[in-house]
């Protein structure tokens, strides 16, 4: 298992983002600090671009909006 800034530079067949709760990612209270809320995101895009081959996303309730931004 690898977590957040670990995977900086290395790639993996499958990657699972798991727990990407609203609240979760972005971290309640992010809102109010734009460079936290930029941090969190980034992470996020990060994890997700790092897949050669499959990305799998999981949550319960309200995923994170990060997921729904194009």
């Amino acid at each position: 298992m690898v977590q957040g800034l670990e995977s900086f530079a290395q790639e993996f067949d499958f990657i699972f983002v798991v727990g990407a709760n609203r609240g979760v990612s972005p971290r309640g209270g992010s809102h109010q600090d734009p460079e936290q809320w930029t941090r969190e995101k980034s992470m996020l895009h990060v994890a997700v671009t790092r897949a050669r081959k499959a990305v799998w996303i999981s949550g319960t309730g309200e995923l994170s909006e990060f997921l729904h931004q194009g």
